[in-house]
């Protein structure tokens, strides 16, 4: 015998699931969830900073989130609205984010601990401005430092250019260059700024005779006109490490 109201079943289901289902305009949880991440850390780095308070600093920084994530502020809002109207799928990223917030802060705690077990016997040897703003313009896109005391330097030495960073987006990497000239050679090092956060760039110089680095040297330097995009640069130091040190990981 057939059953009447298996079709009118089928259809209840049918449309149960496509209401169900996620639009293609809304942004993917896992991209939501990523894009959150990094707007809630913004936020906390805007609070924790007082020179970050003006409104016009605040909008910049959370647009170059978005712009990290290629995301508009209305996409963002349109998905925002779309998950309050469907909460699972919405506390589902939350209980994520707790736990990579959970985790980030471990990682960290334990950061702080061996950080700590050694910042004692490092040397800060920086002596300058340690908050920089740069722009995408001729003349402030780079910033040069220059460090000439030879009477502190010794063969074997770990020299570590550290700072905190803040306006990374993929518009753009910032580039890092750090070197120890010796009597004989200059040691060179360079990266990219790939994410806001902690900075740390390590130079070791040889244990050997006549590698002495008598002069420091080097840049934090944005693309030119790359982005209207400011990168903010704090707590900017260089420490100096006697042989041995034990390197600092995540």
């Amino acid at each position: 015998m057939i059953n009447r109201s298996f079709p009118f079943l089928l259809i209840i289901l049918l449309f149960a699931s496509a209401c169900s289902r996620r639009p293609s305009w809304v942004i993917s949880e896992k991209d939501m969830e990523d894009l959150l991440f990094d707007i809630h850390l913004t936020e906390a780095e805007i609070d924790d900073n007082s020179t970050l308070q003006n409104t016009k600093q605040k909008e910049k920084l959370l647009n170059s989130v978005f712009s990290k994530h290629q995301i508009t502020r209305e996409q963002f809002d349109t998905s925002l609205v779309w998950y309050a109207a469907h909460l699972d799928e919405y506390v589902k990223i939350y209980d994520r984010l707790v736990n990579r917030y959970d985790i980030l802060n471990d990682t960290l705690n334990k950061r702080l601990k061996l950080h700590n077990e050694i910042e004692f016997k490092a040397k800060c040897l920086w002596k300058q401005d340690s908050s920089i703003t740069l722009r995408p313009f001729v003349t402030e896109n780079k910033y040069v430092f220059c460090l000439d005391t030879s009477s502190f330097f010794f063969p074997g030495d770990v020299y570590e250019l550290k700072f905190s960073v803040l306006g990374v987006n993929k518009a753009y990497k910032p580039k890092v260059h750090f070197s120890a000239e010796t009597q004989d050679t200059t040691l060179v090092k360079r990266d990219l700024i790939l994410d806001n956060g902690v900075f740390s760039l390590l130079l070791e110089v040889p244990d050997a005779p006549y590698r002495k680095a008598y002069r420091l040297s080097g840049s934090i330097r944005i693309p030119e006109a790359a982005t209207a995009t400011q990168l903010y640069i704090n707590d900017l130091r260089i420490n100096k490490y006697k042989k041995g040190f034990q390197e600092i990981t995540p």
